[in-house]
């Protein structure tokens, strides 16, 4: 899906070039193409990353994994109703550009049915983002736990060099909650912000602030394998507890031999 993402906004980016903003006119058929492939990818897409999330969660806090099954259905469930509402849109030329002429967005026209797609799909922007950040600091929570036993261990072994591992861990654990944070919450409170003041006071975004928002929606679009492929907190922590409780048990055996002599 990111490699579509990729190849797409690669694509918009050269004809953009050749053709000029004229490129997403209203009505236009490459309005109505990328609208329809952007608002449907930037949405699933978050709908991916938050199922996996979901899984790590139960799997790293409750110990449960859950079936394929179970992951399918969700994610089979929400994709299915953002692609069927986007192509609805687009079948009924509810698609046009953004004030900055940056891409083309499903359901920004002022009509009732615009209006209540809008919504849905907003909600679906909103929900993935606050799940996964709900996994991802649950996940830390665990985690620190955790080296906080192991601390105590290594305290009690006298293992400095655990200790030292034990802190590098909690750096990185915090730099994750950081990331994590900014990606689903910081970097899209732009948008939230200005679509809420746009349902209470009619606010249109201007094109710097509308240029500005999509920036940072498609950094975290980009940032988000990182957290969830390169990161992986619960596995590159469960390696590096485990380092760490071999290293506490030897340093408690080579102190035991020691002073036994």
């Amino acid at each position: 899906m990111q490699l579509v993402f990729g190849i797409e906004l690669t694509l918009s980016s050269i004809l953009k070039l050749r053709y000029g903003y004229h490129l997403f006119d209203a009505g236009s058929t490459s309005c109505q193409i990328h609208g329809t492939m952007i608002s449907f990818l930037l949405r699933s897409e978050l709908i991916v990353f938050m199922v996996l999330a979901f899984y790590r969660y139960f799997l790293v806090v409750h110990n449960i994994e859950l079936k394929s099954w179970i992951l399918i259905s969700i994610l089979t469930f929400f994709t299915t109703f953002i692609a069927t509402s986007i192509l609805y849109g687009s079948l009924t030329q509810e698609i046009r550009p953004n004030s900055s002429y940056t891409l083309c967005n499903a359901f920004i026209t002022p009509s009732v049915i615009s209006f209540t797609f809008n919504m849905a799909l907003t909600l679906l922007t909103i929900l993935p983002c606050w799940t996964t950040t709900y996994c991802y600091f649950s996940i830390g929570w665990k985690v620190n736990k955790r080296l906080n036993e192991l601390k105590a261990e290594a305290i009690e072994t006298r293992s400095s060099e655990a200790l030292k591992i034990i802190r590098k861990q909690r750096f990185r654990l915090a730099i994750q909650h950081v990331i994590v944070f900014f990606l689903y919450n910081v970097n899209y409170s732009l948008s939230y912000i200005t679509y809420f003041l746009r349902l209470s006071i009619g606010y249109k975004r201007p094109p710097f602030i509308d240029a500005l928002s999509i920036f940072l929606g498609d950094i975290s679009i980009m940032g988000t394998p990182m957290v969830t492929i390169s990161f992986q907190p619960e596995v590159n922590n469960e390696f590096k507890i485990i380092f760490v409780k071999l290293a506490a048990k030897l340093k408690k055996a080579y102190n035991g031999i020691f002073n036994h002599e």
